[in-house]
């Protein structure tokens, strides 16, 4: 994966400040940073996201699952 590619993929994801710091990181950590972009499964990032969306309240904080005793 490229440079340009990672900007292209974090930006549709919602995530383009995984970049911020491009500039201050070696060879080496830019590598393995594009190697960990591109590992990524971004359509179930976006499938997770969505769910917790849904089941976020009217102020944005998640929903409280249901209590159940332990059996």
């Amino acid at each position: 994966m490229t440079f340009p590619e990672a900007q292209r993929l974090l930006a549709d994801a919602g995530q383009p400040h995984v970049l911020a710091f491009w500039d201050r990181l070696d060879g080496s950590a830019r590598s393995r940073l594009l190697d960990q972009v591109a590992s990524i499964d971004w359509a179930a990032v976006a499938e997770l996201r969505g769910v917790l969306g849904r089941a976020a309240g009217p102020d944005g904080a998640a929903a409280p699952a249901p209590m159940e005793p332990a059996p």
